[in-house]
């Protein structure tokens, strides 16, 4: 004979069969069934006025939500997440409602929680696993390369190049551009090419001139380092953070390159507080970032693809 189970719906008509014969001990039977005489008189209520239904457990939820976000205006951000391939967020969801007139737009954890609610975020707010960081066993295996942003210079503007090998953090070059133009780049590139040697493979976003939103995904940069056998890998479509390992040198440029009469010039005091030192040979605004290795060391795994360039 096997164990006996019941449903709680069960127990609970157990409890109230019991309780209702003239001779029962209700506080006895309470302490038996693990509950108060309170609720034991509520299922009694229940059971004599909706019969077995009132003994089925009830959904705690509210009955009304008086403040329950409208649902032409939950059809609005699923709208506006729709129309903008899926990526946007709630803040810029709620800029876009602001602008088109929206009243009472929701705040940023509501719209977030409308878009998890109408299956539009991938994950279900985890928490985030370990952090896991990505490096290349040895140096020129992959280079980094990214324009990082621009400022103002005398009648013109500064748009500083930063190149840097993924193995060993080491900033292969940190120059001060006219413009972000092809030209521009192959020539910075080029120097960069005969000091160190070619890279098996190039990172970098999808901006201009590498980047290319043709269904091919090809520019005439990135079919120049092609035939120089590089291979050329570009971050995702809204994910600029790939290439998030170049942004240590970025406060030299804004800092450390402009003197009083606006030309392109270095300052020791920001260089050296960040660990930044000077090649000998190089020009006053080439600064080498150096973390993790040596120059030895990324002349060595260098060379054969440096001799094959030259």
């Amino acid at each position: 004979m096997g164990w006996r189970t019941e449903t709680v719906s069960e127990q609970r008509l157990e409890l109230v069969t019991m309780c209702s014969k003239a001779d029962a001990n209700i506080s006895e039977l309470c302490r038996r069934y693990g509950v108060s005489r309170r609720v034991a008189y509520k299922w009694m209520r229940r059971y004599r006025e909706q019969g077995m239904e009132g003994l089925k457990e009830r959904s705690r939820g509210r009955h009304t939500q008086p403040k329950r976000t409208a649902a032409a205006l939950e059809g609005a951000v699923v709208a506006v997440r729709n129309a903008h391939r899926g990526v946007w967020g709630a803040r810029k969801i709620a800029k876009v409602l602001d602008t088109e007139g929206w009243q009472g737009i929701p705040a940023l954890s509501t719209i977030t929680a409308i878009l998890r609610r109408h299956e539009r975020l991938s994950q279900e707010g985890a928490a985030p696993g370990p952090f896991k960081h990505f490096e290349r066993s040895t140096a020129n295996q992959l280079w980094q390369m990214d324009f990082k942003g621009h400022f103002a210079v005398g009648r013109g503007r500064c748009h500083p190049l930063t190149i840097l090998d993924d193995h060993s953090r080491f900033s292969l070059a940190m120059r001060a551009c006219a413009d972000e133009r092809e030209e521009t780049v192959r020539s910075e590139l080029e120097q960069v090419f005969r000091r160190y040697g070619l890279p098996d493979r190039m990172l970098m976003d999808n901006g201009s001139p590498w980047g290319s939103h043709e269904q091919l995904g090809y520019t005439r940069f990135t079919v120049w380092l092609l035939r120089l056998e590089v291979k050329v890998s570009n971050c995702a479509a809204y994910h600029p953070h790939a290439t998030v390992a170049i942004s240590s040198g970025r406060p030299i440029f804004p800092r450390g390159i402009r003197d009083s009469n606006c030309r392109f010039v270095s300052s020791s005091k920001t260089c050296s507080r960040i660990g930044v030192a000077t090649l000998p040979g190089t020009s006053t605004f080439t600064r080498i970032f150096l973390p993790f290795s040596s120059l030895s060391h990324l002349h060595a795994n260098g060379l054969r693809r440096r001799a094959a360039y030259l």
